[in-house]
């Protein structure tokens, strides 16, 4: 964070935080940037009403090997390790993508999604999590930062390639906090 700042300063940059109206960019918006960095290469097979959230179909898989497969893509990103909610063995291959605050258990139940991608920001506890674990609806979660990271890289350089003039650099932010063991 430090780095980042001084960075800023030394170049007397302005900071324009834009990201959100980046959400519904087509195809290389915030939700299209994660799913591709998590491997879901195909355009969505199902999109919500509010089209933050997306459904992909993949060959069945279980949860834990799923979860696996995403916190090995979250590494680059700063994330060690993924939060998983339900059975590990449970087969999925209908799995809801979502980012940022707009990850509603709801909705990826609407998709008919039988697992969901969801972030800390969005998917809080007390509610969304709860009712996931409650219909026994697997959930992999990953914090804010790590799911909008792929879609901060896409922006700049959609700026750099469309915006003659302007010159944008993604600062990689990634997970904002550490995961620490106990110690025997």
């Amino acid at each position: 964070m430090r780095e980042k700042l001084q960075f800023i300063r030394d170049h007397e940059l302005a900071i324009l935080r834009n990201h959100d109206c980046w959400d519904r960019w087509p195809g290389i918006g915030i939700p299209f940037a994660w799913a591709r960095a998590l491997g879901f290469e195909n355009e969505p097979s199902r999109v919500s009403a509010s089209r933050y959230q997306h459904r992909y179909d993949i060959p069945p898989i279980s949860l834990d090997r799923l979860a696996a497969r995403i916190a090995r893509r979250c590494q680059s990103l700063g994330e060690r390790a993924v939060q998983v909610i339900g059975d590990g063995d449970a087969r999925v291959s209908r799995i809801g993508v979502g980012t940022g605050a707009v990850c509603r258990i709801e909705e990826f139940l609407q998709l008919e999604c039988d697992c969901s991608i969801v972030c800390d920001d969005g998917a809080r506890y007390w509610d969304q999590i709860q009712l996931a674990a409650d219909m026994d609806h697997p959930v992999v979660r990953v914090n804010h930062g790590t799911s909008e990271e792929p879609g901060m890289a896409t922006l700049a350089g959609y700026i750099n390639a469309n915006l003659p003039g302007l010159s944008a650099r993604h600062l990689s932010q990634g997970c904002r906090y550490r995961l620490v063991g106990g110690r025997s």
